[in-house]
């Protein structure tokens, strides 16, 4: 399937409607002058278009919590290689990830070279293209998870810099943003969505008739995870709280647990994925709930899943049918573009928690932190106008 031009595809207003209200509109929320992390004012004080080849951008000249977050006007515009598409940015998802690597928690695998520009999901428009990219013009709007890495690390791991006015990633990892998502919404999907619908696409192989548990089914990745198994004829049981539980329901839930009330090893049922979202709970401790050629999915690597994904040959070998594995995004595109058609059948919705402006990232990490949230965080960037230009060669 094709990701840029020829991959558009248009919905009816009507269309449009069969988005619950709740799952369509975000709520934005004021920053609060008492909260512990404060709005911040951008360094320079203008909020007018930068000349030249600065940015504006959320960086990080430290590790640490919230507070290390400045909002800079000075910041260099990327340069842009030639698989690389430069975006202007009109709204950034926030993600654990991102938090982990404020923290410094990856500082071996990201690195920690300031300033840091942190995020990875990026909704916006096509404002340059590298000399070799031809799935995209000038004016697209895109979205997906970003990597500023011109080849991808051998790690896996991605590197940061959505929150900015301007941002750079491989034209790979992007595709056309479906006419019915404004950049708000689409900014919620990428790295969420792209984590559940690999884990259950590469891990596991959902089809009609799956037995599906999703333990931690209202957070980013949960919400995906439960529309993308029904959306493949599974049936889905979601363990999340009871105040989550209507908004779950709406998303294709088949059946709804309260964490609060029953632990999910406790959760009654045969199951041909178990997958921990939450990661609360392991493969031991709820193997009696898999069936017998049953995959156990945990959200991060560890030493079992680790040694259950690179040995699952031998031990098949051996007879051990049951899979212990975990869940690994990688930036891709063409699952992304894969994700937007079923955006388009109205199978996939963004949940959206909340969205702060930019000046109230500091705000925005403390809140996705803290708070017990339903969905996605996401930080709406001011749109500048720019003269988009080709990159010389």
């Amino acid at each position: 399937m094709l990701r840029g031009r020829s991959a558009r595809g248009r919905s009816s207003t009507a269309g449009d409607e069969a988005f619950p209200r709740r799952l369509r509109e975000p709520t934005a929320r004021a920053c609060d002058p008492g909260e512990r992390a404060p709005c911040l004012s951008a360094r320079g004080g203008s909020t007018q278009p930068r000349s030249g080849d600065q940015v504006q951008a959320a960086v990080i000249n430290r590790f640490g919590g919230a507070e290390a977050l400045e909002l800079v006007q000075d910041h260099p515009e990327p340069q842009v290689a030639d698989n690389q598409v430069l975006v202007q940015v009109h709204a950034a998802g926030l993600n654990p990830l991102d938090i982990k690597t404020r923290r410094g928690e990856l500082r071996w695998i990201r690195g920690a070279k300031f300033p840091m520009v942190l995020g990875n999901d990026a909704s916006g428009v096509v404002v340059k293209c590298g000399r070799q990219v031809t799935e995209f013009q000038l004016g697209d709007t895109v979205y997906g998870m970003f990597d500023p890495r011109s080849t991808p690390s051998w790690t896996g791991f991605t590197r940061s810099g959505a929150y900015a006015e301007l941002a750079v990633t491989r034209a790979e990892t992007l595709t056309t943003k479906p006419d019915r998502l404004s950049h708000v919404e689409a900014a919620a999907i990428p790295l969420a969505c792209l984590t559940a619908y690999q884990a259950l696409t590469q891990r596991a192989s959902v089809q009609p008739g799956s037995r599906v548990l999703i333990n931690g089914a209202s957070g980013g990745v949960g919400v995906y995870a439960v529309q993308l198994a029904k959306a493949w004829g599974a049936s889905v049981t979601a363990v999340c709280s009871e105040r989550t539980h209507d908004v779950v329901r709406r998303l294709g839930a088949d059946r709804l647990v309260d964490y609060r009330r029953c632990d999910v090893t406790q959760v009654d049922g045969e199951f041909d994925v178990i997958y921990d979202v939450a990661v609360k709970s392991s493969f031991s401790a709820c193997r009696h709930l898999l069936a017998d050629d049953g995959v156990f999915i945990s959200n991060i690597v560890g030493p079992g899943s680790l040694v259950g994904t690179i040995a699952a040959p031998l031990l098949c070998a051996f007879g051990a049918r049951k899979k212990n594995t975990f869940a690994f995004v990688r930036p891709r595109g063409d699952d992304l573009c894969e994700v937007s058609t079923l955006i388009r059948r109205n199978a996939i919705r963004p949940v959206i928690d909340r969205v702060f402006p930019l000046e109230e990232i500091r705000a925005a990490h403390a809140y996705a932190e803290e708070a017990r949230r339903c969905g996605k965080v996401v930080v709406a960037l001011p749109a500048f106008e720019r003269s988009p230009t080709i990159r010389a060669a």
